[in-house]
């Protein structure tokens, strides 16, 4: 199934509903908000995080109709895999943090200018990897980053 770009400015059309009649626009609203856990999100009642798994699940399991895939991956916001894009977006951050020279391991308290807690995060993969619990594939990401440190 081929994945397309998202459109900066689509919502979804509040024509197509769900059973429970859902509007896609109420997802979208949720989607695109950085401040809520969508996995816990009730709106009006609905549990909409659970939707919105349940969305994806289908998705990963290739039972999401390419209708619906097209129509949720024009939401701003929207994300197949929250959790990897999550990762990407750190890494990006330490990549970022390391090339404007600054001194490593990054320093636990270290927030950047967009008030990410980098240091938080960083604290995090090492005690992860410490422990044997941070997946190998992630460990080579970080490991590749000049100025990485465990």
């Amino acid at each position: 199934m081929a994945m397309i770009s998202r459109s900066s400015t689509t919502t979804f059309p509040t024509t197509m509903r769900h059973s429970s009649s859902l509007r896609f626009g109420d997802a979208a609203t949720i989607a695109s908000s950085s401040a809520r856990s969508l996995t816990r999100s009730v709106e009006e009642g609905y549990p909409l995080g659970n939707w919105i798994g349940n969305r994806r699940a289908a998705f990963h399991g290739g039972r999401l109709d390419e209708v619906k895939v097209l129509e949720l991956e024009r939401v701003i916001g929207w994300s197949w895999d929250p959790e990897q894009d999550a990762w990407e977006d750190a890494v990006e951050r330490v990549r970022r943090y390391v090339s404007n020279g600054a001194v490593a391991p990054i320093k636990r308290s270290f927030i950047d200018s967009d008030g990410f807690k980098l240091g938080h995060w960083a604290n995090n993969r090492r005690a992860q990897h410490r422990k044997g619990k941070l997946p190998k594939d992630r460990v080579a990401v970080l490991e590749s980053i000049n100025g990485w440190t465990w």
